[in-house]
């Protein structure tokens, strides 16, 4: 049989503590007609959207939220409730629920049912999604890290998200740094508050920006996943009774053949025929994200998965994924003849040839950079794997560390 040889891509300065990039997808309980579709091997978390408790302290969600356990948890996917959100448990006359639960009288109990929920659909952990209001709440902190240190002391997670420091600056650093990781809410709306003013609020910068908010607030950059939108956002030219429909799925762009002749996919406003913007992220800022993020934070949110393209020729998630790949890969000059494996394509197994004597071991992992084998043995059993692209970090005795690439049929 002919040996098909792979050399060494590239070089890396590979730590030794794999970096894992997060990919956090929101699922509101409205887009529960799309579960089936969404393609979860692409995401380590999801975020289902909201579970709230009533007066009594019992927790609820209008959807069977284990449906989306079964399909998430089949990919390997963690799946976390999200609490509050940003209607009106945040921001109206709800939040007086929370208030009355996260006091000194009642917040143990309220943990404990939280706990309760948590095993009760096998879920992986909670997300805190407390937004204005909500978190000046006077016994906030006190409720998000007793909830972090029952859910640690289980092995289950505990995220947060956030927007920028206007009502981030009452949230405890302490709060923060129990936090697995947060997420920014790196993106706007529209609104009575905004409707005039027509500034896109979900720029490069803005994320960028909110990224080192957080990191002067003294999270790493593993615990930072910066935020982007799957919608797009109308400025109207006049009030509105209601906003509801200037936010659009942002396939509704992109799929629109009345903006064809705009280039929806590469540029990030585009102009109705009343001449007033509508702002989304294209493809390359998306990807300007997902770069600046693999190298100053852990990893990217969306709000939200069901606003992805089902039909026609564009998934975004799926470009997002090829765009996370090329993030991770760091490149630099071939080492020819140092070490290769074959076959590749592979199936069942690969041998590793060259200097193997020299080798101190490996590390397989998948293209979210999260890690799925080790070992140090010269044939490597793939047989764990599904067909796709992976990388092998391998570490030499002399300590120089390579990244191979692994085709698996």
């Amino acid at each position: 049989m002919k040996k098909l040889l792979l050399y060494l891509l590239c070089l890396v300065a590979w730590s030794a503590e794999a970096k894992t990039f997060k990919v956090v997808g929101y699922i509101p309980s409205y887009r529960w007609n799309v579960i089936q579709q969404i393609n979860y091997s692409n995401l380590t978390h999801v975020c289902v959207a909201f579970v709230n408790p009533d007066v009594n302290g019992v927790l609820g969600f209008v959807k069977n939220i284990d449906d989306v356990v079964a399909l998430a948890h089949a990919a390997g996917v963690k799946v976390l409730p999200s609490l509050s959100g940003g209607g009106s448990y945040s921001w109206g006359a709800d939040t007086a629920i929370y208030k009355d639960l996260l006091s000194d009288a009642k917040r143990t109990d309220f943990i404990h049912t939280v706990m309760n929920y948590v095993h009760a659909h096998q879920l992986d952990g909670v997300d805190l999604d407390f937004e204005g209001p909500g978190l000046k709440l006077s016994n906030y902190d006190k409720f998000a890290c007793a909830l972090a240190d029952s859910l640690h002391a289980q092995n289950l997670e505990i995220s947060g998200a956030f927007g920028d420091d206007n009502y981030s600056k009452y949230v405890a650093d302490e709060t923060f740094a129990k936090m697995d990781f947060i997420t920014t809410m790196s993106y706007g709306g529209v609104g009575s508050w905004n409707y005039n003013k027509p500034t896109n609020e979900a720029t490069f910068d803005v994320f960028a920006n909110d990224i080192a908010y957080f990191s002067a607030r003294g999270l790493t950059a593993q615990q930072i996943v910066g935020g982007v939108p799957f919608y797009a956002v109308e400025f109207p030219m006049s009030p509105q009774v209601s906003y509801n429909g200037y936010s659009y799925p942002l396939c509704t762009i992109l799929n629109n053949v009345a903006y064809a002749d705009q280039d929806p996919l590469h540029h990030d406003t585009v102009w109705t025929v009343s001449n007033h913007p509508i702002y989304l992220n294209s493809l390359p800022t998306f990807k300007r994200k997902i770069e600046h993020a693999a190298v100053n934070g852990g990893g990217i949110m969306i709000w939200e998965l069901g606003q992805d393209c089902f039909t026609g020729a564009v998934r975004i998630l799926d470009t997002l994924s090829t765009y996370i790949e090329e993030a991770l890969t760091v490149k630099s000059p071939v080492a020819e003849d140092v070490l290769h494996f074959y076959p590749n394509p592979a199936k069942s197994n690969i041998q590793f040839n060259g200097d193997v004597a020299n080798m101190q071991g490996y590390v397989i992992y998948n293209m979210l950079g999260q890690a799925l084998a080790d070992g140090k043995d010269s044939v490597v059993d793939l047989s764990f794997l599904s067909t796709g692209v992976y990388t092998i970090a391998v570490t030499m005795k002399n300590q120089q560390r390579s990244t191979l690439r692994l085709l698996v049929e």
